[in-house]
């Protein structure tokens, strides 16, 4: 039995701070592909890193299954966390597009201004935030330190440098 689609979902929902069960934004099943897609990539990424990861995966995307499972094999507690952080930077870059149609403009009447477009220069740069701090934690976890990757998800990480920030508004 898997235990990748009930762990980490539910570290995903924390990072991106969907956690009222009552009015979840994303589904577990949307959840589980935001996953498996970001276990491909890092599969890819990290074939060659095999003794930490236990991979190569099988990935059938369809269905929505992994094989072997990347938590109850045993792969280091860094790996899974830089799945779930790769997750949340999917789901942050996706939700930057949506903001984007929506914040970026700017009403100047007389002398009264309405400006949203920092909503979505702040969004950008929370964003871009966590692609460094993903290439970092992958950077740093190829050379063997996995504390880093470790710590990314932890209850002594700072909100702020959680990959989740962004969802932290």
């Amino acid at each position: 039995m898997a235990t990748w689609d009930t762990e980490l979902v539910d570290k995903l929902r924390m990072v991106i701070n969907d956690l009222d069960a009552t009015n979840y934004t994303w589904t577990d099943e949307q959840l589980k592909k935001f996953i498996i897609i970001s276990l491909g990539f890092l599969d890819s990424e990290l074939s060659q890193w095999i003794t930490i990861t236990y991979g190569p995966y099988t990935i059938d995307y369809t269905n929505i299954t992994t094989d072997p499972d990347p938590v109850t094999i045993g792969a280091s507690q860094g790996f899974q966390n830089l799945i779930v952080y790769r997750a949340a930077l999917i789901i942050a870059g996706s939700d930057l597009k949506k903001l984007g149609a929506t914040a970026g403009w700017k009403i100047v009447d007389d002398k009264s201004t309405l400006d949203g477009t920092q909503a979505l220069l702040y969004a950008k740069q929370s964003v871009d935030n966590m692609k460094n701090e993903f290439t970092e934690a992958l950077k740093e976890f190829k050379i063997g330190n996995q504390t880093i990757a470790e710590s990314i998800i932890s209850p002594y990480s700072p909100v702020e440098s959680l990959p989740g920030s962004y969802f932290r508004r």
